[in-house]
């Protein structure tokens, strides 16, 4: 990030040696205090409990200070597939952390259900490398779909059935309004989607993890599409290991992700033929089909 006038506002650029951080105003003396900018050499206190989590990269929560319950969550950006070997955690220029922290605050202030960033902290190893961090604060009481529909199980008592169901339908209506601001998810999958547990049930559900995606005006029908598929990929991936999803569940998700836009639902045609002859073995032709045709 070469100027601070592309900072999201409410947010400030702080520079420590070979540090910079983007850090939201509100919090920024207390995440000072904690020396969030030291993250290599981070100092634990007594009583901090940290808990480790799977994500992305590390991930590790810890509360944000000694003054209440709210916890922070930091994520460690990591190299995946075959570079992750070799680079692990260094990045070659750019500015990950940034970008990440400017379209997950566009997206949470046009009203898309997501993580609240603190900071993004860039740190300079040797030119041009860098590690990256993301520190956000942490949805209470909440789990990720694939931990959700776990704990499911095989249960069949109408209440839970309703909950799914319900969920399944927000979660299709949170990636069309997603689509229609823009966004381009780069990994849309089961466990970027949050549910937080409510008292009397369900709560809000929430998508996160926007590292590599894209803001695009307007988002070409291939994009979502691809989105789309990524998802189903995910959810068929966890099916084959046991997870409590149906075929109807799916159709279910596409029918609200679709609901009330023809031409959409025209070009989810288009894109099916075209993806079902070149890449058979992902399984989702029958659900788009059966929606489609009837």
């Amino acid at each position: 990030m070469n100027s601070t006038s592309r900072l999201p506002h409410g947010f400030s650029l702080i520079k420590r040696r070979k540090t910079a951080l983007v850090i939201r105003d509100l919090y920024k003396d207390r995440l000072m205090e904690r020396e969030i900018h030291n993250l290599e050499a981070f100092p634990l206190r007594q009583g901090d409990k940290p808990q480790f989590m799977e994500g992305r990269g590390l991930l590790v929560s810890i509360p944000l200070d000694g003054k209440g319950p709210e916890r922070m969550v930091i994520r460690h950006y990591e190299h995946g597939g075959i570079f992750r070997a070799l680079t692990r955690d260094l990045f070659l220029a750019g500015s990950r952390p940034f970008r990440e922290l400017i379209i997950t605050e566009m997206a949470r202030k046009a009203g898309l259900p997501t993580m609240e960033v603190l900071a993004a902290i860039k740190n300079c190893v040797f030119w041009p490398f860098y590690k990256g961090d993301l520190v956000s604060k942490e949805i209470p009481n909440s789990v990720d779909l694939i931990q959700y529909f776990t704990r499911g199980g095989r249960a069949r008592g109408q209440k839970q059935l309703g909950e799914k169901r319900e969920l399944i339908r927000q979660a299709g209506r949170l990636v069309r309004k997603m689509h229609e601001m823009g966004i381009y998810h780069s990994d849309l999958h089961l466990k970027n989607f949050i549910v937080e547990k409510g008292e009397g049930g369900l709560g809000s559900l929430y998508i996160i993890d926007f590292d590599r995606s894209k803001i695009i005006h307007p988002l070409k029908s291939n994009k979502w599409f691809a989105n789309l598929l990524r998802l189903d990929r995910s959810v068929e991936k966890w099916r084959t290991k046991g997870l409590w999803i149906t075929r109807t569940d799916r159709l279910r998700f596409l029918g609200s992700y679709l609901e009330g836009d023809k031409e959409r639902k025209a070009l989810v045609r288009t894109y099916l033929g075209k993806y079902l002859r070149r890449r058979r073995k992902f399984r989702i032709g029958w659900a788009i089909e059966r929606l489609l045709y009837g």
